[in-house]
């Protein structure tokens, strides 16, 4: 996971997919909708959903001679077809296979610019 450092650095929190509560009636454990970024592609989406698991799975069964992860456990958060989508907030400086390509297309020039995109498409393979 080492040679993804330099994508991760690249973003904040707001930048992720954000989540809400599935519904007004209160489940235990809780479980939040994916709330969709219109930026995203979708090899980024399905890059950083399957970080996501990997990280869930790391808290739940942590590595012979590790403790377990402190804190509160992972969301549990769930994909739906139909998924709210909102604009988000783009990283500057990703590469172009990040960015969704109609996105892209409905951008200004200047707001392209500013995006200042890596003219080469990121490896995301684990």
């Amino acid at each position: 996971l080492e040679r993804h450092a330099l994508l991760l650095d690249r973003l904040l929190p707001q930048n992720m997919s954000g989540d809400e509560t599935d519904g007004p009636t209160r489940k235990c454990p809780m479980v939040y909708r994916i709330i969709e970024s219109r930026w995203q592609s979708d090899a980024f989406k399905t890059f950083m959903r399957a970080l996501d698991a990997l990280y869930r799975e790391a808290w739940w069964k942590p590595s012979l001679g590790q403790r377990a992860i402190g804190g509160n456990a992972p969301r549990t958060r769930v994909a739906y077809i139909d998924d709210p989508v909102e604009e988000g907030y783009a990283p500057p400086g990703l590469w172009r296979n990040c960015y969704h390509p109609d996105w892209l297309r409905s951008l200004k020039l200047y707001q392209l610019r500013a995006l200042r995109i890596v003219d080469a498409d990121y490896v995301f393979d684990l």
